[in-house]
């Protein structure tokens, strides 16, 4: 068994390396009183999902991967670990694995916060988040009063890079096989696709090495 999209893969550890940052900067959103159930899009190998989990005791969170290839990396990666439910399959692009989400949700209630790190530059735009917020609109998915999706990464203005760095790391993404789809993404057209939806952003958090956490909620929240 192969990874569904190999190009879009992170090299092993990468996401060790901003973890200890993240969370931080996520703690308001993850120790509020509100946020009970959390699901995270891409989860990788399990590194953020775990490190979440240990600092999160109260909250259970759920991850997820693109193909089956993915859920059996958590499944290993995770295995023992208390509040964390089993790896969901989810590829952004599949209308039927939302619906199916959706359903799996069940009597577990909805989502207070939906997570995603490194992500948004990897994925077909503007599909990609178009079927993100479209989906996370959904009261059956996610919380609409005081739900949030707050996604972590290198992100771009419309009017250019804001570094060198990111230019260069936006290139190179693109060089990848496949990779002509790929890309920073700016964060006007994003929130020109959020509000589409009816989302909105809520906060911009600057973090290292150029990178950003964007945390959206409903216009109405």
């Amino acid at each position: 068994m192969s990874a569904r999209y190999p190009s879009t893969c992170s090299p092993p550890g990468a996401a060790s390396h901003n973890i200890s940052v993240i969370i931080p900067a996520l703690t308001p959103l993850l120790t509020a009183p509100t946020t009970t159930r959390v699901f995270e899009i891409a989860s990788g190998d399990g590194t953020h999902a775990a490190a979440y989990a240990k600092a999160f005791p109260d909250v259970l969170f759920h991850p997820s991967e693109c193909d089956e290839f993915g859920q059996e990396q958590l499944y290993a990666s995770l295995k023992g670990v208390e509040n964390v439910a089993e790896p969901m399959v989810l590829d952004v692009m599949d209308q039927d694995e939302w619906y199916e989400l959706e359903d799996g949700v069940g009597g577990g209630g909805q989502f207070d916060v939906v997570l995603a790190s490194n992500c948004l530059h990897m994925m077909p735009f503007p599909e990609g988040p178009t079927a993100i917020f479209s989906h996370l609109s959904s009261p059956a998915l996610v919380h609409q009063k005081h739900g949030r999706f707050a996604v972590y990464g290198p992100f771009r203005l419309s009017t250019g890079f804001f570094s060198d760095a990111d230019e260069k790391f936006d290139a190179m993404i693109r060089a990848r096989p496949n990779g002509e789809r790929l890309g920073l993404r700016s964060i006007d057209e994003l929130e020109v696709i959020a509000k589409g939806s009816g989302w909105e952003l809520k906060e911009k958090i600057p973090m290292e090495k150029g990178n950003w956490i964007l945390v959206w909620g409903a216009i109405s929240s």
